[in-house]
């Protein structure tokens, strides 16, 4: 997709597939990747499709909750991402492949 600003406007812009994202800082280097599992969830409406779906979008929009650091230390680099990037990627394996190789190059990954 390219480097975009982290901003609402632009994650809202992603759609919710399953796929891998990436976190850059102001210097537009990596920090952070991740996956999207693009899984559907509950039913939330009488249609058959109004279900809650755990994407890209899904994932990205979650970096902008509040949280409580003294729990939640890990999540302290949240406001050093300035861009973002994601692709979608239909198989779950070649998801995990692609973070595990670009884990490597990041900040705040755990392995």
């Amino acid at each position: 997709m390219g480097i975009r600003i982290f901003n609402r406007k632009n994650v809202n812009d992603v759609t919710n597939c399953g796929g891998n994202y990436v976190f850059y800082d102001k210097e537009r280097r990596l920090i952070y990747t991740g996956v999207a599992s693009g899984n559907k969830g509950k039913q939330w409406g009488k249609k058959p499709d109004q279900r809650y779906e755990y994407g890209l979008k899904h994932r990205l929009q979650s970096y902008y909750q509040k949280d409580d650091f003294k729990v939640h230390n890990e999540k302290k680099w949240r406001g050093q991402i300035a861009f973002f990037d994601c692709a979608c990627e239909p198989n779950a394996k070649k998801r995990k492949g692609i973070e595990n190789r670009l884990k490597t190059k990041t900040k705040y990954n755990i392995s």
